[in-house]
């Protein structure tokens, strides 16, 4: 993205946009005053950067403080600042405050704004900083909730299908993955239809390691595997059907049935999207992601086993390492969900 400056301003601008400085300045009257040690502390922060203490913000300071939100520690319960940018009356703005209290560069503060979907613009582990930060993006034109991480329900799976049947009537009906069972469904049943993707790339190494404690790399080979998924959504539950192409069984298709998975996915898309005519569509995932990854970062793990042993000390070591962005799309599929049918979930969604 190219950069300009306002010649007037002498304003570094980006697109457009005003950029902040790296180092922010902020004038005597923005300073906060701990209400513990006395000290002026910066506008984007809770805790006084000289005695630690919890700062006590009067009214009319909560509505311009700006604190910058942190990523909660592992193990550390969560709450995501979520957002359906159509709503945004004032884009400049909102950029400059979401890059600021999230940490974002411009560039990826504008694409989450500039989208037409439901997005997080933060993510943190202290709940009344979360909170803080969303009246501010508020104040700047947004519309936000705050969701707690058990508000996506990722230890519930969507439900899985592996077909599709159609009655002589018409009427469809999806085929439950592992029980078979039936689901049938009318044409108004169906309420939103949510494509995405999932991927995961898999490190495997071999190392061996001697007895001087010497480690060599004996190989290294990685894998990667992205599909199309499907999420079909009814009026009354934020978990839905999910369709991948593992597993699933095109036959219903019939003659238009297509060599490659990628298309027998595109036609059942089309297939869905014609049978439920009143179904919300949102496919703005894939656009999405990498900007959703700065704030709901990817899955990871890792293995290490023992493999061989080569003679006394020495032995191979196998590790795998694994990348995904199973949870991450779970919660922006169910977060389209929420924004659009899930009003009463929606009110009190901070509530413990």
């Amino acid at each position: 993205m190219s950069e300009t400056r306002d010649e007037d301003q002498n304003i570094e601008k980006v697109g457009g946009i005003p950029v902040r400085s790296a180092v922010e300045e902020f004038s005597s009257d923005e300073m906060l005053v701990c209400n513990h040690c006395g000290r002026k502390v910066p506008p984007n922060r809770l805790d006084c950067l000289y005695c630690g203490k919890r700062i006590e913000l009067a009214d009319d300071q909560k509505e311009r403080v700006r604190p910058i939100v942190r990523q909660p520690e592992d193990g550390e319960r969560g709450y995501s600042i979520v957002a359906f940018p159509s709503d945004v009356t004032s884009v400049e703005s909102l950029v400059n405050v979401v890059a600021e209290c999230s940490r974002l560069d411009l560039e990826t503060a504008q694409k989450l704004i500039a989208g037409t979907s439901a997005v997080p613009f933060a993510r943190g582990g202290d709940r009344e900083v979360v909170e803080s930060a969303a009246r501010a993006f508020d104040g700047v034109g947004a519309n936000t909730r705050v969701f707690s991480d058990e508000k996506f329900l990722v230890g519930e799976p969507q439900i899985r299908i592996k077909g599709i049947f159609e009655f002589d009537d018409g009427q469809i009906a999806l085929i439950r993955f592992g029980t078979d069972e039936l689901i049938v469904l009318g044409e108004e049943e169906v309420v939103m239809i949510v494509e995405g993707s999932s991927f995961e790339t898999r490190l495997e190494s071999k190392v061996k390691h001697k007895r001087k404690g010497t480690e060599k790399l004996l190989d290294e080979s990685e894998t990667a595997q992205e599909d199309m998924v499907l999420d079909l959504y009814f009026a009354d539950s934020p978990v839905g059907c999910r369709i991948v192409p593992t597993g699933f069984d095109f036959s219903y298709l019939e003659d238009r049935k297509a060599i490659s998975t990628t298309e027998n996915m595109a036609l059942t898309k089309d297939f869905l999207t014609r049978r439920f005519p009143n179904a919300v569509m949102d496919d703005g995932y894939r656009t999405l992601r990498s900007a959703i990854s700065e704030i709901w970062g990817y899955g990871t793990s890792e293995t290490t086993a023992a493999m061989k042993h080569r003679g006394f000390g020495s032995f191979e070591r196998k590790k795998v390492f694994t990348r995904n962005n199973h949870e991450q799309f779970l919660r922006y599929s169910r977060l389209q969900w929420f924004w659009r049918h899930g009003e009463t979930g929606a009110k009190d969604e901070t509530q413990e």
